[in-house]
């Protein structure tokens, strides 16, 4: 009993982002965190959010090309393990900001677009990117996220 006690604890603490009395699996856990972070330095103030479940989702549970998805019932973000696994970080990270966009900040999709220059982008046209990271398809590839990360995060605290 008295070996079985500190597994019990070790592997709890695997699965609970430090601080969030939340139940996050660990591979969530550096995307919870900068999500946190973002939040201050782009609002001045910490995103408050308690209770959250973030985890893989079960067998059969998202369906079609769901990749993430918030259920508001449980306070839970399920997301799907075989799209995460082929995910780079930026696709993990918009990812988890999207769902938490629904769940924490209580955002809704938004299909706007910006222009850029000389390139066809996963939004359907030509020379366009998605403004938002809550756009209908969640992810925000490279190399736009990175290039206009700061305007991407301003939009997503900001934005009621």
């Amino acid at each position: 009993m008295k070996k079985l006690i500190p597994l019990l604890l070790l592997l709890s603490s695997c699965n609970t982002s430090p601080g969030l009395g939340n139940n996050i699996q660990s591979d969530f856990i550096p995307y919870v965190n900068q999500f946190e972070a973002d939040s201050m330095a782009t609002k001045g103030y910490p995103t408050p959010f308690a209770g959250l479940t973030i985890r893989f989702a079960y067998p059969g549970e998202l369906t079609g090309e769901i990749d993430g998805q918030c259920q508001y019932s449980s306070w839970t973000i399920a997301i799907q393990s075989s799209y995460w696994s082929q995910m780079d970080a930026i696709q993990r990270k918009t990812l988890i900001y999207h769902e938490l966009g629904h769940c924490v900040l209580g955002r809704v999709h938004t299909s706007a677009t910006f222009p850029i220059q000389g390139a066809y982008t996963p939004t359907g046209g030509p020379n366009t990117a998605y403004s938002s990271i809550m756009n209908p398809y969640s992810l925000v590839y490279e190399p736009y996220f990175t290039q206009n990360e700061t305007n991407y995060l301003k939009e997503y605290f900001q934005t009621p």
